[in-house]
């Protein structure tokens, strides 16, 4: 994949940046990412899977000057794993790791913020209905951040009972956040309760979610349609 350009908010920054600074954002970057992917899946039914899993792998990465003026590597590797525990249930486990070896700079005009040395697009944020439920969508990521994180962990729990034919109902647990150092970890957590149908075109799920030990609780609906893969 080719990458280059920046949006306007990057713009805009570069506009305010001390002098010494503005070099680390400037947006003449060019990055040629190749990569490779691996996946393997299972599932008893691909609309409503009582029994399954998915494991995936993808590693991407850029080299200087080789077609890139950056140069990192990243591995991401995801999991979702469904078993029945009492016949008319679903116990469903999920889970996201993100690692990234890349240059990080201290922006001192932006209060020391980091800023990864690699195109934005690689970055890791979560949040959302397939992530950290009870956050919005991608609105997780480092608080000394300019844009995004260089590592993400994600894992969530999910006990699913049949309430009426084609309906059920869940209540779920997770936690997750992306982050630029290993000390400096700050797992989101997000608790909430769900309603299911398996529809003829697959299944629809309603989900309430609310986060877990923040200062501003926010209410968040998620609302999905497909297989959980």
């Amino acid at each position: 994949m080719l990458f280059g350009g920046s949006d306007p908010l990057t713009q805009e920054i570069i506009e305010v940046l001390l002098a010494d600074d503005r070099r680390y954002l400037t947006p003449s970057f060019t990055a040629l990412v190749p990569g490779i992917a691996w996946e393997t899946r299972s599932r008893d039914d691909p609309l409503y899977a009582v029994r399954g899993h998915l494991l995936g792998l993808e590693l991407a990465g850029a080299m200087r000057d080789l077609g890139s003026n950056v140069g990192f590597w990243q591995a991401h590797l995801r999991g979702v794993f469904i078993r029945p525990l009492l016949g008319d249930d679903r116990l469903i486990l999920h889970g996201e790791l993100g690692y990234t070896r890349a240059d990080t700079v201290r922006v001192a005009a932006l209060g020391n913020s980091a800023l990864n040395q690699m195109p934005e697009a690689y970055e890791f944020r979560t949040g959302g209905d397939r992530s950290a439920r009870g956050y919005g969508y991608e609105k997780l990521l480092p608080k000394d951040s300019v844009t995004s994180g260089k590592h993400l962990v994600v894992g969530s729990i999910e006990h699913e009972k049949e309430i009426a034919p084609g309906w059920s109902a869940a209540l779920f647990l997770g936690a997750g956040n992306a982050f630029n150092g290993f000390s400096a970890i700050d797992l989101k957590q997000g608790t909430g309760i769900g309603v299911r149908w398996r529809s003829p075109v697959g299944l629809v799920r309603l989900d309430f979610a609310v986060p877990l030990g923040e200062s501003q609780d926010a209410f968040q609906i998620h609302f999905t349609i497909g297989p959980e893969f």
